[in-house]
């Protein structure tokens, strides 16, 4: 499974209907009926989700989690410095406010 074609599958897939459904994705057969919807087979899903790189990136992932010490999903750090959150900025299109006005201010 090449990571553009996962990419596009997932933004073809409403986030909400997952709320809607009461579905979580925090187990491996979650995982693999929310990609089974996307048309990814299981089989091409545990390659890729068993694969050395996506174990790479879990584990840089952690390490990052740790450095930054992320208390919220979702949680943004512009320029490794400053942690956005949606409470803490007011709300989710706020934090992306914040974060565009981090971006563009040298």
């Amino acid at each position: 499974m090449r990571p553009a074609s996962l990419t596009r599958a997932i933004g073809q897939h409403n986030g909400r209907s997952l709320q809607d459904k009461g579905q979580t994705l925090n187990y491996v057969q979650s995982l693999i009926r929310f990609f089974s919807e996307l048309g990814i087979s299981a089989g091409e899903f545990l390659a890729s989700y068993n694969s050395d790189a996506t174990l790479n990136k879990l584990e840089l992932a952690e390490l990052a989690n740790q450095d930054y010490q992320i208390q919220a999903t979702l949680t943004l750090y512009v320029a490794g410095r400053f942690g956005i959150t949606a409470t803490t900025a007011g709300g989710f299109q706020e934090m992306l406010k914040v974060a565009d006005y981090l971006i563009d201010t040298p």
